[in-house]
């Protein structure tokens, strides 16, 4: 991870975009994983007060590189065109003269992580809609050549590990039934679509963030990630009222659902190293205290059992 700027530095970045303007204050965002988020609190120049999110890329995490933070701003753009709920891109520096690595700057979207909905039907049926709009863009109709093609097959079945467990089972059932045709039209994936990317205000989602993960590729692969983080933070029934008003917005071929479900759950399992503990703790930290580790396991292991008797 990036280290986190000084003061002197966050007024540069500041005053890259708004000169004559002045720092308030600042504070780093929680929940980031692929990059360190830090507020900051402006006072322009014609005395407006406005709220600004710094983006470092962590440049560690897997497909992140130095373009990274220029692919998102770019996307951002398009995303602002075409009217979706995500940030508005204010500034890119490549140059390095701030910052030792390329960064992005943001606006500040009122709103926050919700991991306790008090209508959690709502609250689903809301993420599901967000994630069909993002998926029903037509891609020939903008230039998104600059974004990665997203995996035919599974990379997280690549691994110099031994498998152990549950790993191996998947692994097989991976390696025996790689869908060779992708049978749905490729569209926009966000990449990493799960609860800690969508703010919240009042009972309704105001954008989503973190685009940095973004590929073209077959929708089922995001629907897939989302089912895997929705059934450890809210259980079976979310994940299945989540994924049916999905399919009701988007007619698609689920054939291979399967698949990538086994897929999602690899890659949740490398995320955390094997430890679903951590995923315990995560969200205690943002008052879940509610989700036990026992409780992550169980519903994750019936998530891999419904994927591994499709192919029985």
């Amino acid at each position: 991870m990036p280290p986190l700027p000084n003061q002197q530095q966050l007024t540069k970045v500041i005053q890259n975009i708004y000169p004559q303007s002045k720092l308030l204050y600042a504070w780093p965002l929680d929940g980031g994983i692929s990059a360190v988020m830090t507020a900051l609190a402006v006072e322009q120049g014609n005395g407006r007060i406005q709220k600004i999110i710094l983006r470092q890329h962590a440049g560690d995490q897997p497909g992140q590189t130095a373009s990274s933070a220029a692919t998102e701003f770019k996307l951002l753009q398009i995303l602002g065109q075409l009217g979706l709920p995500a940030p508005k891109p204010l500034c890119l520096d490549q140059a390095g003269q701030i910052l030792a690595a390329p960064y992005l700057v943001v606006e500040y979207v009122a709103g926050e992580m919700l991991f306790a909905p008090p209508h959690l039907k709502d609250y689903l049926h809301q993420f599901a809609v967000y994630l069909a709009q993002i998926h029903n863009i037509n891609i020939a109709s903008v230039d998104l050549d600059f974004l990665p093609k997203g995996e035919t097959n599974c990379l997280e079945n690549f691994t110099n590990s031994k498998p152990t467990g549950y790993e191996e089972k998947i692994r097989q059932a991976l390696n025996a039934n790689w869908p060779r045709l992708q049978k749905n039209r490729a569209t926009l994936l966000h990449g990493d679509y799960w609860p800690g990317n969508v703010l919240w205000l009042d009972g309704k989602a105001t954008a989503v963030i973190d685009w940095e993960d973004a590929v073209i590729g077959d929708p089922l692969i995001d629907l897939a990630k989302s089912r895997a983080e929705i059934v450890w933070l809210f259980g079976i029934e979310a994940m299945t009222l989540f994924t049916r008003r999905y399919q009701t917005i988007m007619k698609l071929d689920y054939a291979h659902l399967a698949y990538w479900d086994l897929c999602a759950f690899l890659r949740l399992f490398r995320l955390v190293k094997g430890d679903f503990s951590q995923l315990a703790a995560y969200a205690a930290s943002f008052g879940r205290g509610d989700i036990q580790t026992a409780m992550i396991e169980t519903n994750l292991d019936y998530f891999i059992q419904q994927a591994l008797a499709h192919y029985k």
